[in-house]
């Protein structure tokens, strides 16, 4: 049950963010984040996201973590 969460989690945090929604996708890609810690796509997208609202520090700590887990993540 919980990859099922943790994918449903990660694709409405993904199509919030395409849909130009930063901020609502931020609580959907953290909770995926959160419930495998080892998603490194996850962590991207929150990257971006926050780079969108332009929270750059917390930006770069999400895409270091998402470097961390895949370096070829983007």
């Amino acid at each position: 049950m919980l990859p099922a969460v943790v994918r449903m989690n990660y694709n409405l945090g993904q199509a919030l963010l395409l849909a130009g929604r930063s901020q609502e996708s931020v609580i959907y890609l953290y909770n995926a984040a959160k419930l495998d810690p080892r998603h490194a796509s996850a962590y991207y997208l929150l990257a971006i996201a926050c780079a969108d609202q332009g929270k750059v520090d917390e930006g770069v700590r999400f895409y270091s973590r998402a470097v961390e887990l895949q370096p070829a993540v983007d």
